[in-house]
């Protein structure tokens, strides 16, 4: 996979969005946690088989797409109130501080 794959789903996660999207200011596409989570699942995945790690990437994230609508068949969204801001931020950082040497392929 090279970078014409990353833009490709992108531009695929927005058009989905558009269509199907629940709200009219909703704002979809790839966040900087999901960036880190796929970057190193598929990192790991293609060192041992290339193709392996496709298949495997693409179920992790179909995957995570069923437990997102789980979520909010459950309407689990309004326990998200409960978690304090400090563990947010503390998450939000950690992110910030993990993501750099992605972007930079150190």
């Amino acid at each position: 996979m090279g970078p014409m794959a990353g833009l490709y789903s992108a531009v695929c996660v927005g058009l989905f969005a558009a269509l199907f999207g629940g709200t009219p200011a909703q704002i979809s596409g790839p966040t900087g946690p999901m960036t880190v989570v796929m970057a190193a699942t598929l990192i790991n995945l293609n060192d041992v088989d290339a193709e392996a790690g496709l298949a495997m990437g693409f179920t992790v994230v179909v995957l995570a797409g069923c437990f997102q609508i789980l979520f909010g068949l459950a309407k689990l969204g309004r326990y998200i109130t409960l978690v304090p801001y400090p563990v947010i931020s503390g998450f939000m950082s950690g992110v910030g501080v993990v993501k750099p040497p992605f972007l930079c392929q150190v």
